[in-house]
């Protein structure tokens, strides 16, 4: 991945990460926010709410389950 761009994720029009080399930043939603994410009537359903940002080095945490927002807050 060229370190320079950025790579994007989204759920419908709703942003859910971004991408630059082998950092990933996730962004803090709620279920409300996202009506693409399970079937119509069933919105909780798999959904994980996120109230924090949560960064991830992904060359050395592929798993993605060391936060390192706090060690990295800009």
């Amino acid at each position: 991945m060229n370190p320079h761009k950025l790579l994007y994720y989204y759920n419908g029009t709703n942003l859910q990460a971004v991408r630059k080399g082998n950092w990933k930043l996730h962004i803090p939603r709620t279920v409300n926010d996202q009506p693409f994410w399970c079937k119509v009537g069933d919105k909780r359903k798999g959904f994980v709410n996120l109230s924090e940002y949560k960064l991830y080095n992904l060359k050395e945490d592929v798993s993605e389950t060391k936060n390192l927002s706090l060690q990295y807050p800009k």
